[in-house]
């Protein structure tokens, strides 16, 4: 996509006595990108080509000197336009990543796409890794990658679906705390069983989990909170923070209001939606508002073994290694280092 090809379109449009908003119209195509193709200073996607075409009345041959190079595929379609995107270099080639849920500190994205064409801004495929995770302190990893070279795109998913995504190739990495600490099932033998055997876990960090209420809801106890007459925000099945919020509940039945991640969570009970959710210490404090601790739980990242020796993966291990980040995440509310960096194979069981 980098090597623009050769075209004859403002020739063309001139030659028929377009001009280029009435080309624009006819082809449904903006005129800012039209004349950016123009001056061959964008490349445009196989469906913008044949749209040209069909208005210019011409074939690919004429219009361009060689046919357009098809853009790289999506590792999912968006799900709203237009949207940004950013180009990775996945372990099944290059893809478009579409900006959905990201973390605050992601990188700015490579580009935009409005429906019709692909615009490209720069980026930087090979230097890019991908993490997918609920971890709000994930953007002290976004800094310290920076100085490695590598550019850290955190994508906000639940441990669930940051799983899933690995599985399906569309992450580098995913990051869950499916499990108590003391759970002998642990992380490993969950992320097993969802990915089956060929990956690694990296503890990141042991953070408190536990219910976050009002300030005003402390001084009741949590036992005032469980009770079925008080609302809570849930979370989905497959989340990290659904199992301790069974643990809390009991036999009560799930709330019927769901957030998405953490920050739903709080957002629902500052403004008043509901009174009690579960989230980890850190979001809670940040947030201004009171926390139960319930219990520690491991929160580790998992990528495929077969990713070990690519640079970027390297990077992350020695950013989590490095003193001064584990420095800085050990001053975060709730955060315990306790075995980070620590190594294990999935499904292998600590």
């Amino acid at each position: 996509m980098e090597d623009l090809a050769l075209n004859r379109v403002r020739q063309i449009r001139q030659h028929k006595g377009l001009s280029q908003a009435e080309l624009a119209r006819r082809a449904r195509i903006s005129r800012s990108g039209l004349a950016a193709i123009e001056r061959e200073e964008l490349v445009p996607s196989v469906h913008a080509a044949l749209a040209l075409c069909r208005a210019l009345g011409t074939s690919v041959e004429d219009l361009f000197a060689s046919p357009p190079t098809e853009a790289p595929a999506w590792a999912w379609m968006p799900s709203r336009l237009p949207c940004g995107f950013w180009r990775v270099d996945l372990p099944d080639g290059e893809r478009l990543l579409p900006a959905e849920g990201e973390h605050p500190a992601c990188p700015p994205c490579d580009g935009w796409f409005d429906g019709g064409l692909l615009h490209f801004e720069g980026g930087e495929p090979r230097r890019t890794l991908v993490l997918a995770c609920c971890d709000p302190a994930a953007g002290l990893l976004v800094a310290r990658l920076a100085q490695e070279g590598v550019r850290l795109v955190v994508l906000q998913r639940s441990s669930g679906e940051a799983l899933e995504l690995l599985a399906a190739g569309a992450v580098h990495v995913a990051g869950l705390h499916l499990a108590g600490e003391h759970d002998s099932r642990g992380n490993s033998h969950l992320a097993g069983a969802r990915l089956g055997p060929g990956y690694r876990l990296v503890r990141l960090a042991l953070w408190e989990e536990g219910v976050a209420c009002l300030p005003s809801g402390v001084g009741g106890g949590l036992g005032r909170l469980i009770r079925p007459a008080v609302p809570w925000v849930g979370r989905r099945s497959g989340a990290g923070a659904r199992a301790c919020q069974d643990l809390v509940l009991g036999s009560r039945a799930a709330p019927g209001n769901l957030a998405s991640d953490h920050s739903g969570v709080v957002a629902a009970i500052r403004q008043g939606w509901a009174q009690a959710g579960i989230c980890p210490r850190f979001v809670a404090e940040a947030a201004g508002l009171g926390f139960f601790p319930v219990r520690r739980e491991p929160f580790d990242l998992c990528h495929a073994e077969v990713l070990e020796e690519d640079p970027r993966l390297q990077a992350l291990h020695r950013a989590i290694r490095c003193r001064a980040f584990q420095q800085r995440l050990s001053c975060l509310p709730g955060y315990d280092l306790e075995g980070v960096g620590e190594i294990e194979a999935v499904g292998a069981g600590r």
